[in-house]
């Protein structure tokens, strides 16, 4: 049941738009700036120092519209005060242009970037990692984990961790979760659990947890769980579940079906599969294979075609139960090949000479070829109603990536 680390679903960057934080008074004021960003009542003011061309109004007079819909106006304006090397205006342009022009928002951030924008830098970092330029993306995560930005930092130690500098990436995990970044917090406990740290993981999971990461409420569960703490770990599952996070779904359901409600759990894996759990998707086919075969090995196959190991080895259990040995066989193979002790053990008995004893109790399948009766065996001992659940856990390292 002890989750590996928290999913690796992926946030986007920062997407929040800049301002210079312009208030809404006379430019003689001498109160002081509270730092507060532009809103409706600013507009006017802004609009003057634009008028008069100062590139921090334009750029902020922007925000007010884009946050108000007005993009097309906001990119103008954005632009305007970009041609004139005001950073922020280049980073906003970009954050608007990503939907629909990627490679525009791209050159921008670039020039954002190199105009010391952070977030830039940072988003710039995201867009490389998504199209698969770890290299570079580690450069501008580097840059702006340098200059503080928390999300860098977080996303930097993935990219460590990933490589398998993991002394590295827990200083950086360690320096965005005590600046209070959550996904570092609970990526942090991740690595720590990993390396067999469980109380110092449990704090971090635990301060990720309090603070509404979804995942690390799951991983704090599964601890608890392993304590046999069974309420405090159901009390978190189901918070965590119903902050979407698909790994409590599938521990949750777990934990339901141990103690006999398996009509709860069916649903609470239903709606992790729909997340795209793959052990939700495992877990689900187990659930309902005995009333609906087929429903079953759709399931099955999803799981197994997301890498999910037990998925593997019941898919080929379903698959021998009927008769079809050789698809069976190369599921068990590939199950085994991930480290799947039933699957190991479904092969170690095709190899071992075709027995005279009748096999144990199980599916009937029909005539095959020579390895037929001891995947027969294999099969017999995952058979329906005693398929393999899979818990939310990864078998590598699996981290999340922070973001606004």
């Amino acid at each position: 049941m002890l989750v590996g680390g928290v999913a690796a679903a992926r946030a986007i960057g920062s997407r929040w738009l800049q301002t210079d934080h312009y208030p809404a008074r006379g430019r003689d004021d001498d109160s002081v700036d509270d730092g507060t960003p532009p809103v409706a009542e600013d507009e006017e003011a802004c609009r003057r120092r634009a008028r008069a061309g100062h590139a921090d109004a334009l750029s902020d007079l922007g925000v007010i519209l884009a946050e108000r819909g007005e993009v097309a106006e906001a990119s103008a304006l954005f632009a305007r005060a970009a041609r004139g090397g005001h950073g922020r205006a280049m980073y906003n342009l970009a954050v608007l242009s990503e939907v629909q022009d990627p490679g525009h928002a791209e050159e921008w951030y670039v020039r954002a970037a190199g105009a010391g924008e952070t977030d830039a830098m940072y988003n710039l970092g995201v867009c490389l990692e998504q199209r698969g330029d770890a290299t570079d993306a580690e450069r501008w995560y580097r840059r702006a984990a340098g200059a503080e930005h928390l999300n860098a930092m977080n996303n930097l130690g993935v990219i460590l961790q990933r490589r398998g500098a993991v002394g590295e990436a827990r200083v950086w995990f360690q320096r965005a979760a005590e600046g209070g970044e959550v996904d570092a917090m609970g990526n942090l406990g991740a690595l720590l659990q990993r390396r067999g740290q469980t109380s110092e993981a449990e704090v971090w999971f635990r301060r990720a947890a309090e603070s509404g990461q979804a995942d690390a409420m799951s991983s704090l569960g599964a601890m608890l769980e392993m304590r046999d703490e069974t309420a405090q770990a159901e009390e978190w599952y189901r918070r965590g579940a119903r902050a979407n996070s698909a790994g409590a779904m599938t521990n949750l359901g777990v934990l339901l079906v141990g103690r006999g409600q398996v009509e709860e759990a069916e649903d609470w894996y239903r709606r992790g599969a729909h997340a795209g759990s793959p052990e939700s998707m495992n877990n689900l086919g187990a659930v309902v294979e005995g009333r609906d075969a087929a429903a079953a090995e759709g399931w099955y196959r999803r799981a197994a075609g997301a890498g999910q190991p037990p998925a593997m080895t019941n898919l080929a259990g379903l698959l021998a139960g009927r008769g079809e040995v050789k698809e069976a066989a190369a599921w068990y193979r590939e199950a085994a090949a991930a480290g799947e002790p039933h699957a190991v053990h479904a092969l170690a008995a095709q190899r071992q000479p075709r027995p005279e004893t009748p096999r144990p109790e199980g599916p009937t399948v029909r005539a095959g070829g020579p390895h037929e009766a001891a995947t027969r065996r294999a099969a017999g001992a995952v058979r329906p109603g005693a398929r393999l659940l899979s818990t939310s856990c990864a078998a590598g390292p699996q981290y999340r990536w922070s973001g606004v």
